[in-house]
């Protein structure tokens, strides 16, 4: 009866402790507070030093996070496209190396530091934010643009929709 009573409350000490989160539960007063404080956790590097690491050879991995329409206009030469609100399901699917210094950029460069953040969780190890955002990168590098990166690509086939749904109906 005593070995019972043990390992009752050695299993719901077990319970108690594994359930705590490891997910912040800061409230924030706005926005802007949130960025701040998650920016001061993120690796940034200027676009002009991404410049060089993009001209010079080095393997790396670049996430656009824009959304898809936005990024088949034009993006950086070798970017790989995960819109902001689908990263932590579809990242894993379109960069497997995640020790490889991945860099990240959008439209906006908040978007940019929370996609960082993301991907820092779920073990990409060498997070990098482009500062800045697409505008000024177009602006800046006109000739570092890829036009149309999905043109000629065939798209997904959609999966089937059934005719009728519910249980064997």
């Amino acid at each position: 009866m005593k070995w019972y009573k043990i390992s009752i409350v050695s299993f719901l000490i077990i319970s108690i402790i594994s359930c705590k989160s490891p997910v912040s539960t800061t409230v924030y007063n706005s926005v802007d507070d949130e960025l701040a404080s998650v920016k001061q956790t993120v690796k940034t590097i200027s676009q002009k030093d991404f410049k060089k690491i993009l001209d010079s050879g080095t393997s790396f991995n670049l996430l656009d996070c824009r959304e898809k329409e936005m990024f088949d206009t034009a993006c950086i030469p070798g970017a790989v496209n995960v819109a902001r609100g689908m990263l932590e399901f579809e990242v894993g699917n379109k960069i497997q190396e995640r020790r490889m210094p991945l860099y990240v950029y959008s439209d906006n460069e908040g978007k940019s530091v929370l996609a960082a953040a993301s991907l820092s969780l779920i073990k990409f190890s060498s997070v990098i934010v482009i500062e800045g955002d697409w505008d000024t990168w177009k602006t800046t590098y006109p000739d570092d643009i890829q036009l149309e990166p999905n043109a000629g690509q065939t798209q997904e086939a959609a999966a089937p929709v059934e005719e009728e749904g519910g249980c064997g109906g």
